[in-house]
């Protein structure tokens, strides 16, 4: 909560204050920006850039959403987090949770498929609404620039964007925006006060009207600069000779600063002058951090006599409890601490670490130490709120941290790790493989058995990441095979979530982006194996393995294996907390289902899933089986009711295509294609697969290419059809698919008759494929005709207390919390299970669960 606290300062629109000088001109300008797709508010510090947005802002009947950036949004995930943050504040709560757990997962370089998802919520909000980003200058990390570059191509009518920064905007898109009329450049080079504005603004500090004369030499000297005028305005209110001061008072462009900072500071009483200096540090402050770190008892009313005096104090929430320095007179502020006192500018950022460390803001607290030097402080910080960072997906954060330690300085084993860890997760395989060498190194000498044991267990896990990450499984396997002794866990690596938003696993790393063949499958198995012998079958990093493998079976037709990862997922508890794990292991139980023609147990399944994850408030795994649902409504012929389901995701084809929502589009283009709109449906699947095919997911490719494939098939373009599932076919023989063929039907089954008869040239291969695929079709009664239709089943009954241990087991209870919640004893219990298992035929709790849905 505390965190939330200083996240509103920097997503709050500026506060109205009392010493603005209205400047309708340059108002003006910036309410034209919502006639624009883009507005550049270019000006030099101390301009009056966010005082003027500000102040348009106050009288705009507009949705105006607030962002101010500093340093540490550099990293690519925190600056969309934040943006989403700042958005969803104007449109709705609910975009924030549908939102955040993309944000944390999308893969490195591929951030634009995220966007498109944003820009589909945007599309959604009707109403004008103003983005502002203020303080862009700075950003740094080319990769924001890029893709904000891409969202601001592609923003909705109704979103504007506005951007404040000292420097020239980094777009490359900047002139062509220019020549199509889509950019409005409010200012570029400054925003001069005129004579008339200079006047306004002596009135308004001074009190009191100055001479034409002395204002028109302000504004000369000055060059009408706001932050000069007003230092100067400040400096003539402490000096009792104000002749003197204009007589003094020179300088050219922004030389004039140090004079005027200067002046100010000498001007004020010992007490303030001190508190402004040992505040300068501060990049949020409130009277109480202010207190710890000065010692000063009234530093609230410090702040308010600072704040009256017009003395660069910036309030940053409604309330007036937490205010900044304007930016350029707190740098000069702890230039000048850092020249007088060295040690106290070094001392003051040790306090603050604490201070803000003992209010929860470990952010600021890892800052602080790190510029105090307190490296040792800063390890144990970073260790405390690293978990959080990784779960938010801010590798860059954490990597910044790590790399301002000294060389000299070794850090300790763990945070190492970390260090490799992210550069797994940032795609830097090379720097990771040197570094873990370094820390296995450093681990043989160390003489604590149980720091060395802590050190391997981390160890073996990040060697894990970087084998899947990189492919590279031969070493991890040399090296697992060297560890004999059970290690313990580290919470950070058992725990880690690796799945924050595909609804099926075999789309990730961990199900190799769907590469399933006989050497992945003995890859995962043993990956599994070792895991287990080490009991950390439990980890997450086993778990997801264990459910790709669930999927890759299924696809592979072998039902079988299928049910037994997906009962080795069920034994234990973690995948009901998970929704990462939860939805695509029901997923796979609704799809076994349909595969025996099962339709309204499959809905169940769905239906219970999604119950779950609504009253969870896990809202983003909604959109995916909302999705599903509508395909069983479009298999079931019910057109009307799939299509309204995808309406109300949002899903048409008006939004951007997005592999994010892969499932969405393609229950999209089913429901077009059955509707006959086989224009809208191709069109919609030619852009996916791109994206599929960029982002290497070799499963989502053949599907799509499969369903190409039934629209051209279905209008009766036979050559077009043919040559799309021969792509299918050749991308799916190499690793065994099945049931995305399989799934299809009779029409995918009529089309690979006609490939099995067609000339071309002969491969025996792919002819031993059709024949097999279609062999598995005509089983399933697919071969054409009448669809098979599937009876009810037909059990022995069950006792009423079968009936309550089988709901219990549908929910997912293990036998010791059913026999907690019945007082039965365990053995009791398993009696019971062994009696559900031989009446209803079955063999297994996953297959006694697909049971229940049929018959509760």
């Amino acid at each position: 909560m505390n965190n939330h606290v200083l996240l509103r300062t920097k997503i709050s629109q500026p506060a109205s204050r009392r010493q603005i000088v209205d400047r309708p001109q340059w108002l003006g300008r910036i309410a034209r920006g919502m006639d624009f797709r883009l507005s550049a508010v270019n000006a030099p510090a101390g301009s009056g850039k966010t005082t003027l947005l500000g102040q348009w802002i106050n009288r705009s009947e507009h949705k105006v959403a607030w962002l101010s950036l500093d340093e540490r949004e550099n990293d690519l995930r925190r600056f969309w987090r934040y943006a989403v943050y700042s958005l969803s504040q104007q449109i709705s709560p609910d975009m924030e949770n549908r939102l955040l757990p993309l944000v944390a997962g999308f893969a490195p370089g591929n951030v634009s498929s995220f966007i498109d998802v944003l820009l589909n919520e945007l599309y959604e909000f009707s109403r004008p609404l103003a983005f502002v980003l203020d303080d862009y200058h700075v950003i740094w990390n080319d990769e924001i620039h890029v893709s904000l570059e891409y969202m601001i191509d592609y923003l909705p009518d109704s979103v504007h964007l506005f951007i404040a920064s000292r420097t020239e905007l980094p777009f490359k898109g900047y002139t062509r925006w220019l020549a199509r009329r889509e950019l409005n450049v409010v200012a570029e080079g400054g925003l001069a006060f005129s004579e008339e504005e200079a006047g306004r603004l002596c009135r308004n500090i001074m009190g009191k009207p100055l001479s034409d004369p002395v204002v028109r030499m302000l504004v000369q000297k000055t060059e009408g600069w706001a932050a000069g005028l007003q230092l100067a305005l400040i400096s003539m209110q402490q000096e009792e000779d104000s002749g003197r001061f204009m007589h003094d008072f020179s300088g050219r462009d922004r030389g004039i600063t140090h004079y005027l900072f200067h002046e100010v500071l000498s001007g004020l009483e010992e007490p303030l002058r001190r508190f402004l200096l040992d505040t300068s540090i501060l990049k949020r402050l409130n009277a109480e951090i202010c207190a710890e770190i000065t010692g000063e008892r009234e530093s609230k009313a410090m702040l308010r006599t600072l704040k009256s005096r017009g003395l660069f104090l910036l309030p940053l929430d409604s309330n007036e409890e937490w205010y900044r320095y304007h930016q350029l007179f707190a740098e000069y502020l702890e230039h000048e601490l850092k020249q007088q006192a060295p040690e106290r500018w070094k001392a003051l950022h040790g306090k603050a670490s604490r201070a803000y460390a003992r209010s929860g803001w470990l952010e600021e607290s890892i800052d602080h130490a790190q510029r105090a030097e307190e490296y040792a402080s800063a390890s144990v910080l970073i260790n405390r709120y690293v978990e959080t960072a990784l779960q938010k997906g801010e590798l860059g954060t954490v990597l910044v941290w790590l790399e301002q330690f000294p060389q000299d300085y070794t850090l300790p084993v763990r945070l190492s790790l970390l260090h490799a860890f992210i550069f797994i997760g940032t795609g830097n395989f090379t720097e990771a493989e040197d570094l873990l060498q370094r820390i296995e190194d450093t681990l043989h000498g160390l003489t604590s058995p149980e720091e060395r044991a802590e050190g391997l267990s981390g160890l073996f896990f990040v060697k894990a990441n970087l084998a899947f990450s990189s492919g590279k499984f031969t070493e991890w396997f040399r090296f697992a095979e060297t560890i004999q002794a059970k290690l313990p866990e580290d919470a950070v690596f058992f725990n880690f979530n690796y799945n924050t938003g595909e609804p099926f696993v075999r789309n990730t790393a961990f199900g190799l982006k769907g590469v399933m063949t006989a050497s992945t499958a003995s890859v995962g198995t043993k990956f599994i194996d070792i895991l287990q012998s080490h009991g950390w079958g439990d980890s997450m990093i086993c778990q997801y393995v264990v459910q790709s493998l669930a999927e890759g079976y299924y696809e592979k037709n072998m039902l079988k294996e299928c049910l037994f990862w997906l009962d080795t997922l069920a034994e234990g508890r973690r995948y009901r907390q998970t929704p990462g794990l939860f939805v695509p292991f029901r997923l796979t139980l609704a799809r076994l289902k349909l595969k025996e023609g099962q339709r309204q147990t499959a809905r169940a399944i769905v239906a219970e899933t999604l119950d779950k994850m609504e009253r969870g408030g896990e809202f983003h795994w909604v959109r995916p089986l909302r999705a599903f649902t509508a395909m069983l409504d479009a298999l079931e012929g019910k057109l009307p009711q799939a299509a309204e389901t995808l309406r109300a995701l949002p899903v048409s084809l008006n939004h951007r295509v997005t592999l994010e929502q892969s499932l969405e589009f393609m229950t999209l283009a089913r429901v077009l294609l059955l509707q006959g709109a086989y224009e809208d449906a191709l069109g919609l699947l030619a852009a996916l697969r791109l994206q599929a095919e960029e982002g290497e997911l070799i499963n989502v490719t053949i599907a799509i290419a499969t369903l190409q494939a039934r629209a051209e098939h279905s209008r009766g373009r036979l050559r077009e059809a043919a040559a799309f599932l021969r792509t299918a076919l050749r991308l799916g023989l190499p690793f065994g698919y099945v049931r995305t063929f399989a799934d299809e039907g009779v029409p995918i089954y009529r089309l690979l008759e006609e490939l099995s008869v067609s000339t071309g040239p002969v491969d025996e291969a792919m002819i031993a494929y059709i024949a097999m695929l279609m062999e598995v079709m005509a089983a399933e009664g697919n071969a054409g005709g009448k669809e098979r239709e599937a009876g009810p089943p037909v059990v022995e009954p069950l006792t009423p207390k079968e009936l309550e241990i089988l709901d219990l087991l549908r929910r997912g209870d293990s036998n010791q919390e059913i026999a907690d919640g019945l007082s039965l004893t365990l053995g009791t219990v398993k009696v019971y299970v062994s009696r559900i298992y031989s009446k209803l035929g079955v063999s297994s709790r996953v297959q006694a669960l697909l049971k229940a849905q049929e018959i509760l």
